[in-house]
């Protein structure tokens, strides 16, 4: 595989990283710049609050896809057990809960006898981190960077917010540090945002109830062996195969973030049940591999457990808040989760035959009947 580089596609890493850091009104003075880093990384470091924020980009000459993929990660905490199996059921667990925008990252247990040696100076096994990527393409260039940013601006938000609670549930530390280079004294001012823009937003009805979107994506997209979907005003359901079973994905409307009140919730559920130490096993594996991987979709939600019964299930949840809608999100929501969910099953499960959507219909009323 040849090395990252720009292509003449007329995208430009540094120039879509710049309208990340424009979209949060960052002061050029409080921003380090990285250029020419390893295999043709651009990025920067900020210290809005007490967490460092690093942002990166760069293309793939190799592949097909002419994409610039962002990716955006946040200190959270360090000292984590990550191989006291409580521990690990409880990340998995909570995360549901106290993510929205961005995922829960941890290295996999089964990485670290080789990372341990591996790993660059400094890299800690023991660390929990927050993280978005997004593949911004022609056809998305004109909107996707600044809706990216909006999203991932909840990473050092909540840093600041849930890292102290959240350590000394966990018995670990909050990963907060300080600007070595003194750019950035006290908190930015894009800690405002929650509660002057998104929180009273989310207090009105969703902004999505009543899309056309949801009708139009299963009427278009989901009648194929690949995908079967039904909509209304109110939300879409998904099924894509997963062997002779499926995967279910579903957009809705009606249930809002604890956090950030009403707007669009796309959730996608695996059909495995397992208990609590497989299941985290599982979604720490699928959210590390999204977040380093270039998989060619944004990660913009978390892998999680949810419960069913005494067992469990790996999920992902997406919210996109009242504040940040605008047309056709709804319909590339859509098309991600259901990228992400032949992903997961061709990364993780790829002995798996698929059969056809009709026939896994078929044989579920059948065996209804």
């Amino acid at each position: 595989m040849s090395e990252p580089t720009a292509d003449d596609s007329g995208l430009n890493p540094r120039q879509m990283l710049q309208r990340v850091a424009d979209t949060w009104a960052i002061d050029p003075g409080k921003v380090r710049w990285d250029a020419d880093g390893p295999y043709g990384l651009e990025g920067f470091s900020w210290w809005p609050g007490d967490f460092q924020l690093k942002a990166i980009a760069n293309q793939y000459a190799a592949y097909a896809d002419p994409a610039v993929r962002i990716r955006i990660d946040t200190d959270f905490i360090r000292g984590l057990d990550l191989h006291d199996g409580a521990i690990s059921s409880l990340l998995a667990n909570m995360a549901h809960f106290h993510t929205s925008t961005y995922a829960w990252v941890y290295t996999p247990t089964d990485l670290h006898s080789t990372l341990k040696d591996q790993a660059p100076t400094g890299f800690d096994l023991t660390r929990l981190w927050l993280s978005t990527t997004a593949y911004i393409r022609e056809e998305t260039s004109g909107w996707l960077p600044e809706f990216f940013a909006r999203m991932a601006v909840l990473q050092p938000i909540n840093a600041q917010i849930q890292s102290e609670d959240l350590s000394r549930i966990l018995k670990a530390e909050s990963d907060a540090s300080s600007d070595p280079a003194a750019l950035q004294a006290g908190f930015d001012e894009i800690f405002g945002v929650l509660g002057q823009f998104i929180i009273p937003a989310g207090q009105e009805p969703s902004r999505w109830d009543g899309c056309e979107e949801f009708t139009s994506f299963a009427e278009n997209w989901g009648r194929s062996d690949s995908c079967f979907g039904t909509g209304d005003p109110t939300g879409l359901a998904l099924e894509t195969p997963f062997g002779s079973d499926s995967i279910l994905i579903r957009l809705v409307t009606d249930q809002a973030h604890p956090q950030l009140g009403n707007g669009l919730l796309a959730t996608l559920q695996l059909p495995l049940l397992g208990d609590d130490q497989e299941t985290a096993k599982l979604t720490s594996e699928l959210n590390y591999l999204e977040a380093i991987m270039w998989t060619g979709f944004p990660l913009l939600g978390c892998w999680h457990a949810r419960k069913v019964g005494e067992n469990s299930v790996a999920a992902f949840s997406l919210f996109v808040p009242n504040a940040l809608h605008q047309p056709m999100i709804a319909t590339n929501v859509a098309f991600w989760m259901l990228q992400r969910a032949r992903w997961a099953k061709n990364t993780r499960f790829g002995h798996l035959v698929d059969l056809p959507m009709i026939e896994i219909l078929e044989q579920r009323l059948g065996s209804a009947s």
